[in-house]
């Protein structure tokens, strides 16, 4: 199937010198066409401070929206003013809404300045989120999910590093009906009021592998039916075995850097998830028993990141 659509987002010589630009100029039914690829290049020394809205596209399994950042413009697993950064400062203002289906956002950081809103909120089904570095000053969520009350399928978000300074939930869900399904895998969860959150009583979805650390509570699940497995906390919600982790035990560095220090608990404790994705928020490919939480373990010297990123990182993500 031939691409229908390839921009670039850079601070100069490409197409678009904003997310939003770009995603605002390119609106159209995609249906039969293939995907769109939006790339963001190049190396940033200014954020881009725009707030990103996806709608109005009209999208399917096969022609869906990928935007990713080359290894020029991708963070290394700790957020950094040296690589792309959508940050967005203002009240009531959303950095990023996903409105359309089918839409994958890979390797990104993503800060929400005195927002009071969710950084990302997701109102439609068949989202794909991974391998971003997601952070607020001021907002109530960083991740927001939610359907209006319709039923829908699939979202998928893993491999994120999602904190803030402990007045905001993590992931919120709220607002399901039955008959989806929502994955939350291998992300880790720092400093928040609520790591992981449901708001309604629901059946369908999957929470495996996440370590959700020093937030007021790491999760909370009310009457949902989820399943639930290998999930890490530093207080007593988290599942038995994988309780009372202690984060500076955990991270290299409680501030700011929350890949994992040798002896971390959450090292070699996880599920295989290789049938959805293979990497870590690095793009280390994970190996032997899996480890909890957004970093895959690697002996100094020994850590690997992105080198090359194509129209393939989609393979990395979840659509559909």
């Amino acid at each position: 199937m031939a691409q229908f659509l390839y921009k670039t987002v850079k601070p100069s010589g490409g197409d678009y010198t904003s997310l939003e630009a770009c995603m605002n100029a390119n609106e159209q039914d995609l249906t039969g066409d293939g995907w769109f690829d939006v790339e963001i290049d190049g190396t940033w020394s200014s954020a881009d401070t725009t707030a990103v809205t996806i709608h109005n596209y009209t999208t399917t399994a096969d022609d869906y929206i990928n935007i990713y950042t080359t290894s020029a413009a991708r963070h290394l697993g700790v957020y950094s003013t040296s690589y792309y950064r959508l940050l967005v400062a203002g009240y009531l203002s959303y950095p990023l809404t996903i409105s359309s289906t089918f839409v994958a956002i890979v390797g990104l950081q993503i800060y929400g300045n005195n927002t009071s809103t969710a950084v990302i909120t997701i109102t439609v089904a068949q989202s794909t989120i991974n391998n971003n570095i997601i952070t607020e000053i001021g907002g109530n969520r960083l991740v927001s999910l939610s359907n209006g009350g319709a039923a829908w399928t699939v979202k998928n978000i893993f491999n994120n590093i999602i904190y803030t300074s402990g007045s905001q939930e993590g992931i919120g869900i709220y607002y399901y009906n039955p008959g989806g399904t929502i994955n939350i895998y291998n992300n880790t969860i720092y400093s928040c009021t609520t790591g992981i959150s449901y708001y309604d009583n629901y059946n369908g979805g999957n929470i495996k592998n996440n370590l959700c650390i020093t937030n007021t509570t790491d999760y909370n699940l009310g009457g949902s039916s989820v399943t639930f497995t290998n999930n890490g906390s530093s207080d007593l919600t988290g599942n038995v075995g994988f309780r009372s982790m202690v984060d500076t035990d955990l991270f290299v560095d409680t501030a700011s850097n929350y890949h994992l220090k040798a002896g971390a608990a959450a090292i070699d404790v996880g599920t295989d998830l290789s049938g959805t994705f293979t990497d870590d928020i690095d793009g280390v490919t994970r190996s032997g028993t899996w480890d909890i939480g957004a970093d895959e373990y690697v002996a100094a010297g020994g850590e690997v990141y992105y080198t090359t990123i194509n129209n393939a990182v989609i393979c990395n993500a979840i659509i559909g």
